[in-house]
Formats: C-alpha cells, sequence, structure tokens
C-alpha cells in the first residue's frame, strides 16, 4: 500500500477481457464490485476493456477471478488514479440595488360626524 500524508493513493487497473454479450457485460461488473477496495468502474464495451479505480486493489487477484469466468482477461495497466477537475461554473454576484419601497395609500376622508348636545353621540351618516 502506497501512502501519501496519510491517505491511501488510488489505482487505476484496465483489463482486457473477452465479453460477447450483454450478460457477459453486467457479470463482469458484477465479478469486479465484488472485489476488495473497488470504487468505480467503468466498462468499454468497443474495446472490452475495464477500468476499475480504487484503493487496495489487487490486480493480479481481481485479472485470475476475470479469467475463471471469461475463459480470457489480461491485464493492460496499473496507474496511479488521476483525479479530474470539473470546472465549477463560478456563481455569479448577485449585485443588490436598493430602492425605495413606494407603496400607495388610498387617504380615505372621514365622514362628518354631527354632533347633538344630548349625550354627545356621534352618528355617521
Amino acid at each position: 500500500m502506497k501512502y501519501c500524508a496519510g491517505f491511501l493513493l488510488q489505482k487505476e487497473v484496465v483489463i482486457k477481457v473477452s465479453m460477447k454479450c450483454q450478460k457477459c457485460h453486467s457479470e463482469a461488473m458484477v465479478n469486479v464490485a465484488k472485489q476488495l477496495g473497488v470504487e468505480v468502474i467503468k466498462l468499454d464495451g468497443d474495446k472490452n476493456q475495464l477500468t476499475v479505480i480504487g484503493e487496495e486493489i489487487d490486480s493480479a487477484r481481481l485479472t485470475c477471478s476475470l479469467r475463471k469466468k471469461f475463459g480470457y482477461a489480461q491485464l493492460v495497466s496499473v496507474k496511479p488514479a488521476t483525479e479530474k477537475k470539473k470546472e465549477e461554473p463560478v456563481p455569479k454576484k448577485m449585485e443588490c440595488q436598493w430602492q425605495p419601497l413606494l407603496c400607495h395609500y388610498h387617504y380615505i376622508e372621514p365622514s362628518p360626524c354631527q354632533y347633538y348636545d344630548e349625550g354627545s353621540v356621534c352618528s355617521i351618516m
């Protein structure tokens, strides 16, 4: 195992396997997924290649298990996995524009009140 600043380095293993049909593709994926340390499995159907990325992958054991299942499996390459950094779009800065709050108040004139001398009661008409 290789460590880099306390972290395990990921490996990328490419294996060429003779796969004839869609069922063979899915069986190969299941077989690889059962192995220890596998995180990502990519299948290139045109080239009949499996690309496996993960930590603590035993490439020889992985190749042998595929060879037992499919009859032919060849280890093409083993190299450290490279992380492809996707450029994240920079969020646009929202400019705050202050606008005064315009409220339209409707002024309603009060109805006239008539005052009576009797108990100063206001009646609204």
